[in-house]
């Protein structure tokens, strides 16, 4: 057999091989990773066979060789878990999203099914968190309140892609997966203006 030496060869080879459709979206995904990373052809598509064979667990990403250790470094300090909230000076955020929610139905005056949801998922979550935390989510927590809605937004972004990977039987995630990336891209980059890095 000879060896593949494009990525149209690697693309032929993996859709020969019987997999289920998803484990072949996964395994191209796979591979173009690796190949955006720097892999030659012939050792990302060796690393996709060692995954699919077992041989080797799903490798992390590499960090590209243009990204400096300062770089990795603020990367790092980003997404590292942040000090548990103290009562803040504001009030309680949650029952302000929750009235917030009204307006997003206007001008309609009833709520639709999933509206009453999602006001009930809101107030789950509000309970949750005063219970985990032993007060409400406020402003002036000591957290910073950036980093933690752009850790959720990465968050989001890996749930969107698991779900497309998965086959997205809702649609949902190919849509939110888009609105999500340019979600994440603008609140790093306030971070980036804030704070210089």
């Amino acid at each position: 057999m000879s060896i593949p030496t494009t990525d149209a060869d690697v693309r032929v080879r993996l859709a020969k091989l019987g997999l289920s459709e998803q484990r072949l979206v996964a395994a191209l995904g796979l591979y173009r990773a690796k190949r955006a990373l720097g892999s030659s052809v012939l050792i990302a598509y060796e690393n996709v066979l060692n995954v699919l064979a077992g041989d080797a667990p799903c490798p992390p990403v590499e960090w590209p060789e243009h990204i400096t250790e300062a770089q990795k470094g603020r990367a790092r300090q980003l997404v590292a878990p942040q000090p548990s909230p103290k009562n803040g000076d504001g009030s309680p955020v949650w029952p302000m999203v929750i009235r917030d929610v009204p307006k997003g139905i206007a001008p309609r005056s009833v709520a639709t099914e999933g509206e009453w949801a999602i006001i009930a998922d809101m107030i789950a979550r509000d309970e949750y968190g005063r219970k985990k935390y032993k007060s409400p989510l406020t402003a002036n927590n000591g957290r910073d309140n950036l980093v933690d809605w752009y850790q959720e937004a990465l968050d989001g972004l890996a749930y969107a892609r698991s779900e497309i990977e998965g086959g997205d039987a809702t649609g949902v995630g190919e849509i939110s997966y888009h609105v999500q990336m340019s979600l994440a891209l603008d609140l790093r980059m306030a971070i980036y203006r804030r704070d210089g890095k």
